[in-house]
């Protein structure tokens, strides 16, 4: 007969809440190990949010409360969080009202901030993915009503802007135009008349990171022009961004550049479409014009990466360095390589 693991249910868990105000019952599930069961839950990407709302409506019940740090539970939420756990649902709640409740303790906000929270928000960023994008906006605008968490934002937000800056340095364009939107999110821009404490900070840094931004513009890598472009065009709605870019000596640099086709972009395997990138800078440099007609939701170019070469042309252009083939035979049969590739991919 196969032995069964004793795990308590999600059911179990929920009926549990209604017993938990009985003091004598609070004792009998610490001595049970109730409290570590849903601390060890905490662990588990698919188990994490039900502990989670559990804890959100215990926190208040000290011996409760001790028993969770005693194990570690502020590090296990910050991984949960960084994790991107708390964008799902609950009991019909969204994550971030059960984060929010279980921020609302002053112990437990204060061991989550000192559990490197800040390392965790810069990892989330610097992947360019948007569930954790979303997941850290949550974050900060629930810590943003603390005194403690505004501190933590003006400590961090330096470090989580160099954190999107490298999504922006990435090689895959979806980790560029996430990283590009986190920073028109940060900086107020999708909604302007509604100005947070997140976008009263993240502004000034922002417009003093500006100068980093394009220094990915005058780059001479194809993706990271294309990196730079998406950031400054998601922040192209704001004349104050508009005036201080179309200043700054790097931005004069690739206009003029661009349009005198005096810069030549180097193109690599899964870089993006040389047309893509001239697309991207069509629209950027339109966007930094003074009066711009307003473009109303963002929305970028489409940016492809170029075609993947098949085996056969790698070795051909091996073998034309090996053996000296001829340039004109290795153009030949590489074209016709590529010829059969695109035949063997096409659609039947």
């Amino acid at each position: 007969m196969k032995s069964r693991k004793r795990e308590t249910s999600s059911g179990a868990i929920l009926a549990m809440l209604s017993i938990l105000p009985y003091p004598f019952i609070r004792f009998r599930a610490i001595e049970e190990g109730i409290v570590e069961t849903l601390v060890n839950r905490l662990k588990h990407q698919k188990k994490c949010l039900i502990a989670a709302y559990a804890f959100s409506r215990i926190l208040d019940y000290e011996n409760i409360r001790k028993a969770m740090f005693e194990l570690s539970a502020p590090d296990y939420i910050v991984g949960a969080f960084k994790q991107g756990s708390f964008n799902g649902t609950v009991e019909n709640e969204h994550g971030k009202e059960v984060l929010g409740r279980l921020m609302r303790n002053d112990d437990l906000r204060a061991a989550v901030l000192e559990a490197h929270i800040i390392a965790a928000l810069c990892t989330m960023f610097k992947k360019g993915e948007a569930a954790l994008n979303h997941a850290a906006f949550d974050f900060l605008d629930i810590m943003s009503n603390y005194p403690d968490g505004k501190e933590l934002i003006k400590e961090s937000k330096r470090s989580i802007f160099h954190a999107i800056v490298t999504a922006l340095d990435h090689q895959k364009w979806t980790s560029q135009k996430n990283a590009a939107i986190a920073l028109h999110t940060l900086f107020g821009i999708r909604d302007s008349s509604e100005r947070t404490f997140v976008t009263q900070e993240f502004q000034s840094v922002i417009l003093e990171g500006i100068p980093r931004i394009l220094k990915l513009l005058v780059h001479d890598r194809s993706y990271r022009v294309v990196g730079g472009a998406a950031a400054l065009l998601a922040l192209s709605d704001d004349g104050t961004v508009r005036a201080r870019v179309r200043e700054h000596a790097d931005f004069k640099f690739a206009r003029s550049g661009y349009f005198s086709k005096s810069i030549k972009l180097q193109y690599h395997d899964s870089d993006p479409r040389e047309e893509d990138v001239h697309k991207m800078l069509d629209t950027l440099f339109a966007a930094m014009e003074e009066s711009p007609q307003h473009r109303g939701a963002l929305k970028f170019p489409e940016v492809h990466q170029m075609p993947a070469r098949s085996a056969l042309v790698t070795s051909l252009a091996i073998l034309s360095c090996v053996f000296y083939i001829p340039c004109g035979l290795t153009a030949m049969l590489a074209g016709w390589a590529i010829d059969e590739t695109a035949t063997s991919r096409s659609p039947t």
